[in-house]
């Protein structure tokens, strides 16, 4: 079952991939396959904050650092990702540095620039923390 009509499946990844929902994030979304680096997890998470699907979200952060309530806030809008950098540090642990853009509601456009920490547990890689960068 997939959480996507089909219209949105064939649209383009919010993620800026270049690929369609379906063939990029709407795939880990779904929980159809499982991210194979931090890299794809972070995209996807990216994508299901862009679309509003916390459970993704929510399964996809280290279980002891994920806060509690609604992560995806309807509010923002997002309007784009760009990675930086993504580099493995060792086989469960590596770094995604990326800028992030939304408009949120009357507060006027944002943007997130953030080195997001990941560790593989499991054979699942999950985003534990990260450090913004600028303001």
């Amino acid at each position: 079952m997939s959480y996507f009509t089909k219209k949105q499946n064939s649209a383009p990844c919010p993620c800026g991939s270049g690929r369609t929902l379906a063939q990029c994030c709407g795939k880990f979304i779904d929980l159809d396959e499982t991210p194979r680096t931090a890299l794809e997890v972070m995209r996807a998470r990216y994508t299901a904050y862009a679309l509003g699907h916390n459970d993704f979200i929510r399964a996809s952060w280290a279980m002891e650092k994920c806060p509690e309530g609604v992560l995806a806030d309807p509010e923002y809008k997002w309007l784009g990702l760009k990675v930086i950098s993504a580099k493995d540090i060792d086989e469960t642990h590596a770094e995604v540095e990326f800028i992030a853009r939304a408009r949120v509601g009357s507060r006027g456009a944002i943007r997130m620039h953030e080195r997001s920490r990941f560790e593989k547990r499991d054979g699942l890689w999950f985003y534990v923390d990260g450090d913004m960068l600028e303001k």
